[in-house]
């Protein structure tokens, strides 16, 4: 199955943005995700209304975006996509990110150190990508 998460997704449409893609090659990346992804019924269905609304930029100047709004979308989809994925622990993830000073975090399998404020129960290693428990998560007490 492939990745098709909100997170992907806005990154996707960010790498686009930034490669000065116009209207017409985002509308074909939405129609040809919309239409040749098999694995469409995993896709959240915000995502697929949003390929949806996507696809019909070519239909006329009322359906399309600006470039700010495609950069709100995308930064919205990001931060939804990694607080969905990263907020609640995942036990089946062992390893555990280093607190090696403020705000700095350092990967045990790849020794990467990163700057994070992150409070996710979860952060992802920028370096090998893969995630961990983050050090300074706090299990709030109700």
């Amino acid at each position: 199955m492939k990745e098709f998460s909100k997170e992907f997704f806005g990154k996707q449409l960010k790498i686009l943005i930034s490669s000065d893609s116009g209207i017409q090659d985002i509308t074909e990346w939405a129609f040809n995700a919309c239409n040749y992804n098999r694995d469409l019924e995993y896709m959240p269905t915000e995502v697929k209304n949003i390929l949806e609304d996507l696809a019909m930029m070519s239909a006329g100047p009322e359906f399309e975006f600006t470039k700010f709004q495609l950069n709100e979308l995308a930064d919205k989809l990001i931060k939804e996509g990694e607080l969905e994925e990263l907020s609640k622990p995942i036990f089946i993830i062992k390893e555990k990110a280093i607190e090696v000073g403020q705000d700095w975090l350092m990967c045990p399998i790849c020794l990467d150190a990163w700057k994070s404020n992150s409070s996710y129960a979860m952060v992802r290693c920028p370096g090998c990508m893969k995630k961990l428990h983050n050090p300074k998560y706090r299990v709030s007490q109700k």
